[in-house]
């Protein structure tokens, strides 16, 4: 929770504050936190999205290819 906190505090959603001394603080500290993280932009962010949904679709249809014929040969077994 305190990490989700700090992502959103650097995101410029917890930017009011009472006292603009601790504003100015938490918006530096913010910063240097997530200097060396990489902002993607909105595209990017969809492309990523769209690739990792596709790739758990692949992976659904392989399990769910894999257990039919699991079952089949567990068929073929029964009969013989």
């Amino acid at each position: 929770m305190r990490e989700l906190s700090d992502e959103l505090a650097a995101s410029g959603f917890a930017n009011d504050f009472r006292d603009a001394n601790y504003g100015r603080y938490a918006q530096a500290l913010g910063n240097v936190r997530f200097a060396d993280k990489v902002a993607l932009s909105s595209s990017e962010i969809e492309e990523v999205d769209s690739e990792a949904l596709a790739a758990v679709e692949r992976i659904i249809a392989e399990d769910t290819d894999r257990q039919k014929g699991d079952r089949a040969e567990g068929t073929e077994d029964a009969l013989n």
